[in-house]
Formats: C-alpha cells, structure tokens, sequence
C-alpha cells in the first residue's frame, strides 16, 4: 500500500490582495461595559468604563486580527473620552489597513492626542500600516520591528511585519513572520489565512491547505479565509472542492462578486456546465463579466450553437475576438479564425491562435516562435514538420515540454517524426490550438486526424490526451501510439495510468516498467513498486522503490516507502529502521511513518514501543487511515490487551467492509472473540 502521503511535484503561486488586508474574523461585538453595573465606588466613572472597553478591542485586534467591530465601537469610545489613546490608535490603525493614510495620520497629530498616552506597541503598528501605505518600505519595517521589540507575543505586530517585508522582499520572506503571528495566537482565523496564503504563494501548496483549513475550522463563516482556500483548490487543481468554498461564501455573503465568479470558473474548470449556467442565470448582476463566462462555458462543452449565441452579447473587444476565433476552429473555419485572431495578434493567445490558423491554411510558422514558450514552440514545431524538417522539429518539441500536462519527448527519435506528412501537420494546427485553449472540439477532431494517420504518433498521442480531458479515455489511441513508438515515455505513462484506473495490474505494471527504462519518473517508480507488490514481483518492486530514492534521496515519501516494503516483504528490519527514521526527522509526526516504525517495533518484540508508535499514528491520521488502527489492533492482541483490542477492532469492521482490508479485520476479529 501507498503510504498514505500525497505525491506532488508542482509548484505554483497564488495572487494576494494587492491591499494584504486582514480578513475580517466575523466575532461578535465586545460587551457594553457601560451598560454594566459597576464593580464598586472606585470604579463607576466614565473613563474606567471606556478604558475596559478599549482594552478589549485592542485584546480582540491582538489574538484574532479582527477589525470588524473596531470602528463604531472605537469611534464612541473616543468621543466619551477623548484621553483614550488606545482607542485613538486603534482607530488609527483602521485607516491605515483602509489606505486612508491621512485620516490616520490626523488621530495621531499632537493637537488631536493632547494629553493622551499612547500605547507604545499599538502605536508602533499604527505607524508600521502608515508608512506600508505610503510606500515608504524601510520606515515601516522600522516601527514594524519596534512593535515586535516592545512585545515578542503580539501576533498582529508579527503580522504587520510580515506584510511589510512581504511586499519588500516577497512571500518566502516574509513566512517566518507569518508562521509567528499564527502560532501566538492559534484562534485566530486571520492569522492562519495569512499564514496559508502566503505559503501558498510560496509554493508550499500543502502546508497552505492546512493552514486555510485551520482557519475555516476557527471561523467557518469567513467569507475571505473561504475564499483563499477556494483559490488553493483550484491552484491544485481541484475544482469541485474550489467550488464547495465559493459557496460557502455564498451562503454568508449572497452578493459577494469574488465568490460568484469564482463558483463559476471552478464549475467550468469541473466541467460541470449544467450548474455553470444555473450560478450564471443566478448571479448575472453581480458577475461583471457573466456574458464571457457564459461563452466560455459553451466553448468549452463544444456547444457551438450557444457559443455564437454568447459571443453576440459579449462587448467588443480582444475576448469577443479570442472567442470568435475558437468557435471558428472549432468549426474548422481556418479563414474565419485567421480574420478574428489578426485583430488581438498583439496579445499571446491572440498570436498564438493567428499562429495556427495561419499554418492550417498553409503558411509558415514566424521565425523565433520556439523561444516565445511552450505552446509557441509546439506550433513552431509543427511548422517545421510541415516543411519537412524533423529534426528541427524534434528540437522544438523539447521546448514544448509541458505545453500540455505531461508531454515530453523522451523516448522519442527524429524516426518517429519522419513519418509524418506535412499535411498532417498543417492539419493538427487548428486542433491543437483548440487543445490548448481547452475548447470542447479538440477531442473529435484529433481523433479523426490520429485515425486517417496511423502512423503519426504524435497526433495519437495528442488525440488521447484530449480525450482523456474530457472524461473519455482512448486506450486504442494510446496503444497505437506505443505501437509506433514503444520508448515514448509520455504514451507509456498514459497507458499504465489508464490501465492502472481499469485495476488491469499486469497491463499497469508493464507499461510504467516501459517508462521507467527511459525516465525515473517518481510517480511512475512508486506505481512500479506497488504493482510488483501486488503481483509477487518483489524484485522489481524494490528497484522502483531505490530508483525512486535514487531520484529524491531527501523525500520522506521516497524512505517511508522502501522502508515499509523492506520491513514487510523482505524481512530486512535494521535497514528499514534506518530509512523511516530517516523519513520522520524529514516530517515529524507523520502517520504513515510513525505506523511503519511502530510495525518494525512489533516486529522486533519491542511491545512497548510499538503501542507507542502505532498509537500515534492512529491519532496523526485522526480516523483516515483503517490499516493502522488494525495495525494498532494487531499490537494490542500481542500486548495481550484483549478487551482494548476487541474495542479498538469493533467500529473498524463496518468502515472497512467489502473494501481489501475486510478479509485481515475478520481474521483480527476471530483472534479477539473470547
């Protein structure tokens, strides 16, 4: 079994607000202290009660960023005692976070402060949020870094820093900070959503799921936090989860633009056009560019009919004509989409799609296109097999690399090219095109040229590929493709992914070993393993596990693995002890980890530690692992703690019911029943 740890080799950035403002936490408003009765004689006047009051607003701006209920409450206090500088200052730093820099800088002038004590740390960040705003980076990191002198434990000073040396120095720099406010103050739902957006524009896309997490379980109703997590989830490519986070929001916030957009694009990127055109006829007055999503839609599902429905109420301009040029392509309209494309060739997609429809209609592809990107360089690369040069074309292939998810040309010779007519090549244009701008006629149309052209494996491949985007796997594409070429490692990939999906193991098995000969691939190496597993191939198993180790000698997922196969399947302990040790200094506190050291414990007769290990395993993986509470089980019954193991067993056996691991929970039920 995989060990239970996500496998993830792609970085990629997520966009801040250009304000960086702290969301709004949605706690309720402070007591009206003044309402209260007194606590005694010495205690009644006026200034105590607003000097309470401000103390708790400011306790609340502290442990949980909230500026949501500053400004009424901070205003009145100020007007009941204009000696209060706490809530002068708070004020303060509510105007700064606005980008009213001089309305705040005018409650801080000595004529309005008068005889006023200003809280030092609370001025400090006042001072920070002003000179953040006027650009003015260095003062602000100044009084920022003075904020945190003054009080180490205040988590809105560590989060102003981090702001500010965010937009000094960029989000790498500024997470320390960022992991510091959120630590301070571990209910602060704005603190863990800072936290998480800036590791994810960092590219610690799982650290950042955690963190927004974190801060959806402290506040579910944030519509911010909800947003930036529904951001991640689509950076991760995970529409259908970005979706349920837009409408959470919707569900607080009805009119909230950001969100109703957002629920739209990740419906469509989920393919889910039915439901994309409910949200849209929902909210079409508060999405400002509800038209283009609906032509997006349409384009997408290949529904050329609405699609030019769409495009006559979409205003003028470069998406009006990108637009008209796909639905034109998509009609294999190559003139038409010429004359769209020619009116925004000064824009990428615009160049690119004038590109295609200029070569499907027989002209050259321009001069320096390989080095304009990877999808230029994949029509460059066209351009060249259409006038016969397919070495030239081989090379910019190898610049197109990922122009499509996975493509690369390992494994594949100028042979494999020569074969290729130049016709076929000006005809793949306007489909690839179509392809890379995820337009619902590629699929149909790649497949009708693969099979006039049997012998072109790149138009099997890219035929398959779009078929798989679309939900419609094409094996017999795929094994066409491997027929012509048997070292290209990108078909081999397809194929065992595919087979692996349909659980034909010895199919699976053969095409990632296929693969593996050309490019350590670590996906790939980890598949290999498992499938030699579970056909009984424990030698090849255990070279994809090393040759995975070989590849990421520091991955705790790469250790973890071979440990877990060596301590199981080869009877190899003291190696295996090594490497997941290894592995937990690399990620303390993993489950899968913890449950293979607790494993090789059992294995060795140390009881003690085994309960220990297993035990926290099973509270990391918090009920989402079945295998290590019967593990767990496993060690109890050795332990000779029967009655816990019978009441550690017992809610299992229903959980893992007609899954693999039914039969080894019957078995550990018929060894406690008394």
């Amino acid at each position: 079994m995989l060990r239970r740890a996500a496998l993830c080799f792609v970085i990629s950035t997520f966009l801040l607000s250009s304000a960086w403002q702290p969301a709004t936490a949605g706690i309720v408003d402070p007591l009206i202290w003044k309402n209260a009765q007194p606590f005694d004689g010495a205690t009644q006047g006026p200034a105590f009660q607003t000097r309470l009051n401000s103390d708790i607003l400011a306790e609340r701006l502290r442990s949980r960023a909230d500026l949501g209920g500053i400004e009424a409450r901070a205003t009145e206090l100020l007007q009941l005692n204009p000696a209060d500088g706490m809530a002068r200052v708070l004020l303060a730093i509510l105007r700064a976070v606005q980008s009213d820099v001089e309305a705040a800088r005018a409650l801080l002038e000595a004529d309005a402060v008068g005889d006023a004590r200003l809280p030092e740390v609370e001025l400090s960040i006042a001072r920070a949020l002003i000179a953040r705003e006027e650009g003015t980076l260095e003062r602000a990191l100044m009084a920022a870094r003075r904020a945190v002198a003054l009080d180490g434990s205040h988590p809105y000073a560590h989060n102003v820093l981090a702001t500010v040396v965010y937009r000094r120095d960029g989000a790498a720099a500024a997470l320390t900070h960022m992991e510091r406010a959120a630590e301070l103050a571990p209910d602060g739902a704005t603190y863990w959503a800072n936290f998480g957006a800036t590791l994810a524009e960092a590219g610690f896309l799982d650290r950042a799921q955690s963190a927004l997490t974190r801060a959806v379980e402290i506040n579910p109703v944030a519509c911010d936090v909800l947003l930036g997590l529904g951001r991640l989830d689509m950076l991760r490519v995970q529409p259908v989860d970005a979706a349920q986070s837009f409408s959470k929001c919707l569900a607080v916030q009805p009119d909230n633009a950001d969100a109703a957009r957002g629920l739209a694009v990740a419906l469509i990127e989920a393919r889910d056009f039915e439901n994309t055109r409910t949200v849209l006829d929902r909210y079409a007055g508060v999405i400002p560019d509800a038209a283009m999503l609906r032509v997006e839609a349409a384009l997408r599902a290949g529904n050329a009919d609405a699609a030019q429905a769409g495009i006559l109420r979409m205003e003028e301009g470069p998406s009006r004509y990108l637009a008209l040029g796909r639905l034109a392509l998509m009609q294999s309209d190559a003139e038409a989409a010429l004359s769209a494309f020619e009116k925004i060739a000064e824009t990428p997609a615009g160049r690119l799609g004038f590109v295609a429809a200029k070569l499907a209609l027989g002209g050259d592809a321009p001069e320096g296109l390989v080095e304009e990107g990877a999808e230029q360089a994949l029509f460059a690369a066209y351009g060249h097999l259409a006038n016969g040069a397919p070495e030239q074309a081989l090379a910019a292939l190898n610049m197109a690399s990922y122009a499509v998810p996975g493509f690369a040309i390992d494994g594949l010779s100028v042979a494999d090219l020569a074969t290729i007519a130049p016709e076929t090549a000006r005809a793949m244009a306007g489909p690839l095109f179509l392809r890379l701008s995820l337009t619902g006629g590629a699929a149909p149309q790649l497949r009708q040229i693969a099979e006039a052209n049997p012998d072109d494996v790149l138009a099997a491949f890219f035929a398959a590929e779009a078929a798989a985007r679309v939900g419609a796997p094409a094996i017999d594409l795929l094994n066409s493709a491997a027929r012509i070429a048997p070292d290209f490692v990108v078909v081999q990939v397809m194929r065992g992914n595919h087979l692996f999906a349909q659980r034909e193991a010895r199919g699976a098995f053969e095409a990632y070993g296929a693969a593996a000969k050309i490019r350590k691939d670590p996906d790939v190496l980890v598949r290999l393993g498992l499938l030699g597993e579970t056909l009984g191939e424990d030698a090849a198993a255990e070279a994809a596990y090393r040759a995975f180790l070989s590849v990421q000698p520091d991955s705790y997922i790469a250790l973890n693995q071979l440990a877990w196969f060596l301590a199981v399947r080869a009877d190899d302990l003291s190696e295996a002890k090594e490497l997941a040790q290894k592995a937990l200094a690399f990620q303390p506190g993993n489950a899968a980890i913890l449950d293979t050291l607790g494993w090789i414990a059992l294995r060795e007769g140390d009881v003690d530690l085994a309960l220990e290990r297993l035990e926290a395993a099973a509270m990391a993986a918090d009920g989402g692992a079945p295998e290590i509470e019967l593990n767990l089980v496993e060690a109890l019954i050795v332990a000779g703690q029967m009655d816990r193991a019978r009441a550690q067993l017992a809610p299992i056996v229903m959980r893992v019911k007609d899954t693999p691991l039914q039969q080894r929970a019957d078995a550990l039920t018929s060894r406690v029943t008394p």
